[in-house]
């Protein structure tokens, strides 16, 4: 009795865990390789760990589970990333915020929060405040690198006070610091506080809930077009560094330490692993604590997981019509796993 009663509870423990699969704009699939769904052709699409999709097909957004069957959907136009907030069942979205700024319509950038049961938007961050007053903010005591920093922002004014009919800052990327991951003796790497990345002037930073005050940058050029630069804890990032420029047309996964301010190499770490993406691509940790990462180059097309040393331990390359932005590790049921699974063998 007492036997089956452990096998019982054994079973029951390993049930509560969920898989972890890799969604990659229109297909997820999982480290055996197999593709365990495919999403409809669509500009933007987000898998989130409750199991819903935030997608952009046309003008419209739309909110789905992994069934198909939708939610919501609202005339919006969202883009490069997208996240949701268990805790206060609340979705992240960027979006386009156009306005008059020199008498000319410039396409700045802005982050709404909607609520996931209608789609309503309950609060909005317009970032042309906060980019517009760069400088002011780079010479408040309380940014902790203000002497290495923002210079970093010449750039701004230049893109602002060119003749293009439309100027896009290029937003590609925010993260909540949470009680997981936050520094007790920083005030800047505190829970509640967002990191925001603008990979078009080489930089992203860390602002406060109210996106009012600029606490923190990268240093100007440390990094060159990044995406996904995500606080781990302890003054690290995890920095997707693209490395658009003339003088290095190479792209490689480091980590900085907010304390030294210096990078380190994680991958590549051979010639033979040398890879350039030109526009997009993300690397975030994985449940295992493992690095996983898209590679979109000319060269090759595919997923990659490696170790803190760069071993390459899991690959998977992309077929033909399977494209996308960058790679989004997300655990799901095993239960939707294995629907998901077993929906896709049967249309094969």
């Amino acid at each position: 009795m007492r036997l089956i009663t452990i096998i019982t509870l054994l079973l029951f423990i390993s049930s509560a865990f969920g898989v972890e699969v890799f969604q990659f704009t229109n297909i997820i699939v999982d480290r055996d390789n197999n593709v365990i769904h495919r999403f409809k052709p669509n500009s933007e699409l987000f898998l989130f760990e409750n199991e819903m999709v935030l997608a952009q097909h046309g003008d419209s957004t739309y909110y789905y589970d992994l069934f198909g069957n939708v939610k919501w959907k609202r005339k919006l136009d969202i883009h490069h990333h997208a996240t949701y907030d268990s805790e206060k069942n609340e979705i992240w979205a960027l979006t386009f915020d156009v306005r008059r700024y020199n008498k000319r319509r410039v396409a700045f950038d802005s982050i709404l929060i909607l609520d996931p049961e209608s789609g309503a938007t309950k609060r909005e961050y317009p970032l042309f405040n906060l980019l517009t007053k760069i400088k002011k903010h780079a010479q408040n005591s309380e940014l902790e690198n203000k002497n290495k920093a923002l210079n970093t922002m010449i750039d701004l004014d230049e893109r602002l006070q060119g003749k293009a009919e439309h100027v896009y800052l290029n937003t590609n990327y925010f993260q909540m610091i949470t009680a997981d991951n936050q520094d007790n003796k920083s005030i800047v790497f505190k829970e509640g506080n967002i990191v925001v990345s603008f990979n078009l002037i080489d930089v992203f930073m860390v602002v406060n809930p109210s996106f009012s005050k600029i606490l923190w940058t990268s240093s100007k050029k440390s990094v060159l077009q990044q995406h996904t630069p995500t606080y781990t804890k302890n003054g690290k990032f995890l920095v997707y560094d693209n490395g658009l420029n003339k003088k290095r047309e190479q792209s490689r996964i480091v980590i900085l330490d907010v304390n030294t301010n210096k990078y380190k190499k994680i991958y590549p770490l051979k010639k033979k692993d040398e890879f350039y993406s030109e526009l997009s691509g993300g690397a975030f940790y994985t449940k295992k604590g493992t690095i996983v990462f898209n590679n979109p180059s000319k060269e090759s097309n595919n997923i990659i997981e490696i170790d803190s040393s760069g071993k390459v331990l899991w690959r998977y390359d992309f077929q033909s019509g399977e494209n996308g932005y960058r790679v989004n590790p997300v655990e799901i049921s095993k239960k939707t796993y294995r629907s998901l699974l077993r929906q896709e063998k049967i249309k094969q």
